[in-house]
Order: structure tokens, then sequence, then C-alpha cells
């Protein structure tokens, strides 16, 4: 008898533990997906890599940098597991050097960009700049307000033909939400507000963030993996209302983008500098939403009612056409 339950108790356990294998595998197989898990695996092999999203931690961490360190050389793991080794200018940004005493025609913003990991988003969109005149702010954007606070502090004196500010559909359109973006605010509010930017020797405190943050990314990976994160967020994924959790467009949040994006104007507005506004739809026209054809129209209209020239790549029908598209082209 005792042999009976013994041989059904063991039978159980077996059942138990096929059953949290194979979710344990399945929930591996999810979470490799992840840019924090690859991010983790790729440090095992490469003690100097860093993750592209510590940047946006790092700029809200009220230590008094807007940028990294200045003339030095970061590993980073982007998004869509590549590698981009950079090497930053005087200033900290993503320029040679020699960009700086040149006479430069065009100043790149963008609302969020991606350090240059092989610039990615717009050579996805088969953009590209035909001039080398040009000054690269952008790709170091992670937001709206900290790309002004950019051109604010290290481009407001300089003379440039032509301004393009690069939007993504999609892109997040405010970082004054955020509860740690109390610099950025004062860049936006105060014109005498002056802070101690891209400091010489910042490369202490960015190597202690990036291992306070690389704890982090353990911690919550780890937790995530043992509790069945990516597997319970798929199973809700099919019991999901779509039609109970359409965001509500912030009108607030659009008219402070739109803000900025005259401010930024208007920092060169004595120069007569021109400001060109290229949104860029996403890959597959289909999935445009109805909140951001919404946000389009809004944009597109406060924008130009502000003398900013508003090209959306969509209606110039670019995206049929299987040539590059050189930007600098057809901005008159």
């Amino acid at each position: 008898m005792r042999s009976i339950f013994l041989s059904k108790k063991n039978l159980f356990l077996k059942i138990i533990f096929i059953f949290f294998s194979i979710l344990y595998l399945f929930e591996f197989i999810l979470s490799y997906k992840t840019h924090n898990f690859n991010y983790l695996m790729n440090r095992v092999f490469n003690k100097n890599l860093i993750s592209i999203k510590t940047i946006d931690d790092y700029i809200f961490s009220h230590n008094g940098f807007l940028t990294l360190g200045n003339n030095n050389k970061y590993e980073f793991f982007c998004e869509h597991k590549k590698k981009s080794t950079l090497i930053t200018d005087k200033h900290g940004l993503i320029n040679n050097n020699q960009k700086w005493d040149g006479e430069n025609k065009i100043l790149l913003l963008q609302t969020k960009g991606d350090l240059n990991c092989g610039n990615f988003n717009l050579i996805r969109h088969k953009i590209k700049f035909k001039t080398n005149q040009l000054l690269n702010f952008g790709s170091y954007s992670i937001g709206p307000l900290h790309q002004y606070a950019l051109v604010k502090k290290f481009a407001a004196n300089k003379v440039f033909k032509k301004i393009v500010w690069i939007h993504f559909e999609g892109s997040d359109l405010s970082e004054q939400n955020n509860k740690k973006d109390l610099d950025l605010i004062n860049f936006l509010n105060s014109d005498d507000f002056i802070d101690n930017l891209a400091a010489e020797n910042q490369d202490d405190n960015f190597n202690k963030f990036t291992k306070m943050y690389n704890y982090k990314v353990f911690k919550r990976t780890f937790k995530n993996f043992i509790t069945f994160y990516y597997t319970k967020n798929l199973i809700n994924k099919f019991k999901f209302n779509k039609q109970a959790n359409i965001k509500k467009i912030k009108i607030e949040e659009v008219e402070q983008f739109v803000n900025i994006v005259f401010k930024t104007h208007q920092l060169f507005h004595k120069n007569l500098t021109d400001i060109y506004f290229v949104y860029i739809p996403t890959i597959n026209e289909n999935v445009t939403s109805k909140k951001n054809k919404t946000i389009k129209k809004i944009i597109k209209e406060k924008l130009n009612k502000n003398g900013i020239k508003f090209i959306d790549l969509r209606e110039i029908n670019i995206r049929n056409n299987n040539r590059t598209l050189m930007i600098d082209t057809f901005i008159n």
C-alpha cells in the first residue's frame, strides 16, 4: 500500500517538475527576446558594454550632466541586439570635433534618438543626408526637452542655414511628467539658467551609475523570470479588451512638444534660419492608430501657425519608392 502511495506521489512530483520545466523554458524563450536579458548575457563576455537604456536614467538622475564624457569612447548594446562603439566630441556629443570648427549647413535634431546605434531608425526608413556639413544633436536625444536643452547650451550661438527636426511616429512627446527632470524644465523656462553640463571629469560618476543600473537590471530581469512575467503578459494579451484601453490623447503634452520646437526655432530666429519638421510614419502604414493620426494633425496645424514647415513623408509618397531619400535635396 505504501509503495503504491509513494509511486503516485513520485508521479505527481514528476508531473509538477515537467510542468514547471516547460513553463520556465517558455519564459526563457520570451525573455530571450528582450533587450535587458540579451544585454546581461552579452555583459558576461564584455564588462565594458553599456545598455543604451542607461542613458535615459542617467540624464534624469540629477547628476548635473546632459551628455556623456568629453572625447571619450563607449561601447553600447543597442536595440535589436546591435552593438555600437561611439567616440564623443569635446562636448560629450556624437560628432567629430572638426565639425565644430567648420561651417555646418544643417543642424539635425530628433524627438528621440538612438545614440547613432547604426542610425537604425534612419537606415530602415532609407533616409540619409547628402551634405557632410551637418552637426548632429539628434542621435543623443532622449526626448524633446532634452534636445532643446542641448541646443540651448551648445549650439544657440552658431549659424545654420537649416534646422531639421526628425520625428518618428509614436515617439514620446514630453519628458515633463518625469519627476526627475527639473534641470531640463529650468532650461525651458529660464533664459538665465546655467548648468555645469558635460564637465571634463565625469567618468567616475558615469561608471558608478552604470554599475548601479546593471544591478537594478539584473534584479528586475531575475524577478521577471521567476514570476513568469512575460508568460503572464502574453496570456493577458489574449484577454485584452483593446477598446477599453485606448489611451486618451493628452493635448497638454502635444502643446508642450510644439512649444519646445517653437522655442528651438526662436533660438536661431535672428539669423533667419529655416526649421523643417519631418514626420516619419511607421514602417507599416496599416498599424498607424487613430491616436497617432490625431496627434499628427494637431502638431501640423500648430507648427504651420508658427511658421515651421511640416513635411510628412507619407504625403510625398516616399515610402512607395525604393530609392534612398536624401532628405536635404527636397528641403528648399
